[in-house]
């Protein structure tokens, strides 16, 4: 099975899109403000996805592309928070499906579209977006070179790219797995907050400013945790995992914004 069948694999059956889906199926009428607290697929949630894109100088006449759509929960919250208009590309056609539902649903879809695709090979034309971003997307990418390269190409001069990730404090760490982005090691291809810096500086990009999100993150990741044992029920080990590495400082959660000159 090749990587990208087995990312595929992983997403397709995704409890927190059958969370959403249902809910959304069963409303006579949904805002996106009802459902950030449930399509937000990454640490910290529409918490993190708030904090991020206030790093941003998000305008409503730019358009954006957000590379790794997923659910398309952050692209969604631009186009109901700041009235942009976003192309979400992701590499599981039924992720994509699902986040046009939810776009429908809320009625944002003029402001959203969603396409199944590569990261690694983005179908757009060069210097077509006035900014793009990643959120929680390149933890299952191991061409880091040509994901950062391809965002730089599709960007226009000047333009901003925001990534949020969950990144390694030492490269020779070892994790536990599950973990909510893979089930096993080889779908899981993180690096450092260092490296990253300098594969997009390879790319291109200038760095701008970054931010560890890690303490916000985790108290999230805890709320969360108590409330489903509270609810007398337990929280799956790949939340289980994640939440000890960025305990124990093996991963850091950052946010990293970088400009093509």
């Amino acid at each position: 099975m090749s990587i990208s069948e087995t990312i595929i694999r992983h997403y397709n059956k995704n409890e927190r899109a059958e969370q959403v889906l249902k809910q959304a199926n069963a409303a006579a009428s949904l805002s996106q403000d009802d459902i950030n607290p449930y399509d937000q697929m990454h640490v910290g949630g529409h918490h993190a996805t708030a904090a991020f894109f206030q790093r941003l100088p998000i305008k409503a006449d730019q358009h954006i592309l957000d590379i790794g759509s997923g659910l398309g929960g952050p692209a969604r919250y631009l186009a109901s928070r700041y009235r942009a208009r976003v192309s979400g590309i992701d590499l599981t056609a039924s992720l994509c499906e699902q986040a046009s539902f939810l776009a429908e649903k809320t009625k944002l879809s003029n402001n959203v579209k969603f396409q199944a695709g590569d990261a690694t090979a983005l179908p757009f034309e060069a210097q077509h977006f006035d900014m793009a971003y990643t959120i929680h997307v390149a933890m299952n990418i191991h061409d880091r070179d040509s994901l950062y390269s391809e965002a730089f190409r599709v960007l226009k001069p000047g333009s901003l790219f925001g990534l949020y990730d969950v990144m390694l404090t030492d490269k020779n760490s070892t994790l536990e797995f599950p973990m909510p982005w893979s089930n096993v090691s080889d779908g899981s291809h993180l690096i450092t907050k260092e490296q990253t810096q300098k594969n997009l500086e390879h790319a291109g990009f200038k760095i701008i400013e970054g931010h560890d999100y890690t303490n916000e993150g985790l108290q999230h990741l805890r709320a969360a945790r108590d409330k489903t044992e509270k609810d007398g029920k337990q929280e799956p080990q790949k939340f289980l995992n994640l939440e000890k590495a960025l305990g124990e400082n093996i991963l850091r959660a950052h946010m990293i914004i970088a400009q093509k000159p």
